[in-house]
């Protein structure tokens, strides 16, 4: 190592790079982690059908043992579900339980999920943000695994949440926030998830690029297609987070 930060980058990406080389052609070991244990990040590793969720998201503000569980359930429960989605579409169907690339949906179920993800993609299509003063729409098509993944990874996120409370019963409000029951807390955790500070051309560029819709629209375009949210929070139907046609695959 050297005195000079940026050359230490680089040594350590060239020992990066010069260990990922030496594993090529070699027999995948699926034990082996892929990311840092500090990372706050939760994937699916498809080449070892596995969800991984590192040390740095299981604390606050993701998670906490000793806070409520509804918060608990919206935000570390939405990333297991989410991630557990990508097990299930586009990507994800084309590995197998041993992490080899192999198609094993039929033939009728993937007609099946490109018609209902049609919807997905005409949803996100119609929702723009401005960016350095022009209107910038969503690509559907770009984002429309993540998306899926998003609103299929809240559902069953609740349901989980739901087998929680039959088990250990509905639980107190919080002082100083008895106007909002345990289930609107849960959807406020996941909203929380996607509070982001970033500069109109780092979102231009996201637009452009990027597989997840901005956070906005990932709390928009969730919330909107859950029936849980609309009756928790008691959204008028035809309302915008109401919508009468829902957007579900799994």
């Amino acid at each position: 190592m050297t005195d000079s930060y940026l050359m230490n980058l680089e040594i350590l990406q060239n020992e990066s790079n010069l260990k990922k080389l030496s594993k090529l052609n070699s027999v995948h070991n699926h034990s082996e982690w892929t990311t840092d244990i500090v990372s706050v990040n939760g994937y699916n590793d498809i080449y070892s059908n596995a969800i991984v969720l590192p040390a740095g998201m299981l604390q606050l503000p993701f998670y906490h043992k000793s806070r409520i569980q509804a918060l608990n359930y919206g935000m570390v429960g939405l990333v297991v579900g989410h991630e557990i989605m990508h097990a299930f579409d586009d990507s994800g169907r084309m590995y197998d339980k041993h992490g080899n690339r192999r198609q094993w949906w039929t033939q009728e179920t993937m007609e099946t999920f490109s018609i209902k993800a049609e919807c997905f993609v005409q949803q996100y299509n119609n929702y723009s943000l401005t960016v350095l003063g022009n209107q910038v729409k969503i690509n559907g098509q770009m984002t429309q695994n993540e998306n899926i993944a998003d609103i299929g990874g809240l559902s069953h996120a609740y349901m989980a949440y739901q087998k929680y409370v039959s088990k250990h019963g509905v639980e107190n409000r919080l002082p100083g926030l008895e106007d909002l029951s345990a289930e609107q807390l849960f959807f406020i955790g996941f909203s929380s998830i996607w509070c982001e500070s970033t500069t109109e051309q780092t979102l231009l560029n996201d637009l452009l690029t990027d597989v997840h819709s901005p956070g906005k629209i990932r709390v928009l375009g969730t919330l909107s297609n859950s029936n849980e949210f609309s009756k928790a929070f008691r959204c008028p139907i035809g309302s915008p987070m109401n919508p009468p046609k829902k957007c579900k695959i799994w």
